[in-house]
C-alpha cells in the first residue's frame, strides 16, 4: 500500500463491545484493520441501570491512539456509531448531566400508558413510523421528570449516543439522522423532531439539536483530545450513527437518502 493512503477511523459500539476500525484507501482499494477492541459493560447504581460513558469514551480515545500507532499515522477523520435509543443530557455548560440510561432500566415500564392517553398507539405509529417499545426515546424521555418539569430543563441538550460521542470530539451538537429516526419522535416525512409530538407530552423542544444527514462533517477534534493522543487536526464526521443503519450503508445498492 503506498504512502498516499487516506486512512479514515470507524468506532463502533455495541451493547456488549465495541471496536476501532481503521480503513485505508489508496485510491483503488479499501483496507480495512481493527485496531481496538473494548468491552461495554452497563453499571447499576442504586436502582438504575447505566452506561458507562466516561469508560467509553476513554476506549474511544484509545481507539485513536492505536489507529495512529498501527496505521502507520493518524486517521485524518473519525466518526461513530451506536445501538439505537440511547441518549445523553448535556446543561448548558457543556457538562454530562449523569451517565445515560440504558435502555433497559425500568424506569420506563409505567410510562406507557401515560403516553398513550396522550397519544393513541396506533396513532404514534402513523406518525413516526416505529413500534412500539419501551425501549424507546420517547418513553425514556418522558419518564425524565426533570426534561418534562422543566426543572433544570433550561438549557439541557438531548444527544443521542453517538452524537454524544461527536460532540465530546469536537464541542459540536447535532442530531444525526439515522440515530434520530430509533428515538419515537422523528417526522419521516419532513425528516424534523415531530414538534406536535413533543408539544402534547411536554418535552421541550429546545432539548434537541439540528438533525444532520450522514456524511456531515461536524467539525475538527478538539485541541485538548489532540495534545493528549499527540494528533494532528482530524475531522469529525456524523456518519450513519445508527449501527444497523451503518450496516445497510455498507451494501453498493443502498444510498443514504433513500433512492434507488
Amino acid at each position: 500500500m503506498g504512502s498516499q493512503s487516506l486512512h479514515m477511523l470507524a468506532v463502533d459500539f455495541g451493547a456488549s463491545s465495541g471496536r476501532a476500525v481503521t480503513g485505508a484507501f489508496n485510491g483503488r482499494t479499501l483496507t480495512v484493520s481493527e485496531v481496538h477492541r473494548f468491552n461495554n459493560e452497563p453499571v447499576r447504581l442504586g436502582d438504575h441501570f447505566h452506561w458507562d460513558f466516561l469508560r467509553l469514551f476513554h476506549e474511544l480515545k484509545q481507539g485513536i491512539h492505536a489507529s495512529r500507532r498501527m496505521a502507520g499515522g493518524a486517521p485524518v477523520s473519525v466518526a461513530v456509531d451506536t445501538w439505537g435509543v440511547d441518549y445523553g443530557l448535556v446543561d448548558a455548560k457543556g457538562r454530562l448531566a449523569g451517565n445515560p440510561y440504558h435502555y433497559r432500566d425500568l424506569r420506563t415500564e409505567q410510562v406507557m400508558p401515560e403516553v398513550f392517553s396522550a397519544i393513541p398507539e396506533k396513532e404514534l405509529f402513523r406518525l413516526t413510523g416505529i413500534r412500539s417499545s419501551s425501549i424507546n426515546t420517547i418513553y425514556q424521555l418522558y419518564a425524565e421528570e426533570k426534561v418534562r418539569s422543566g426543572y433544570g430543563a433550561d438549557g439541557l441538550k438531548m444527544l443521542m449516543m453517538p452524537d454524544l460521542f461527536h460532540y465530546y470530539l469536537s464541542g459540536v451538537m447535532a442530531n444525526e439522522y439515522t440515530i434520530a429516526s430509533t428515538s419515537g419522535l422523528l417526522d419521516p416525512r419532513s425528516r424534523k423532531w415531530h414538534s406536535d409530538i413533543l408539544n402534547t407530552l411536554s418535552i421541550p423542544e429546545s432539548l434537541f439539536s439540528e438533525i444532520v444527514m450522514p456524511g456531515t462533517m461536524l467539525g475538527q477534534l478538539r485541541q485538548d483530545i489532540r495534545e493528549e493522543l499527540q494528533v494532528p487536526d482530524m475531522a469529525v464526521i456524523a456518519a450513519a450513527g445508527h449501527d444497523t443503519a451503518a450496516a445497510v450503508a455498507s451494501g453498493p445498492r443502498y444510498r443514504l437518502d433513500g433512492s434507488l
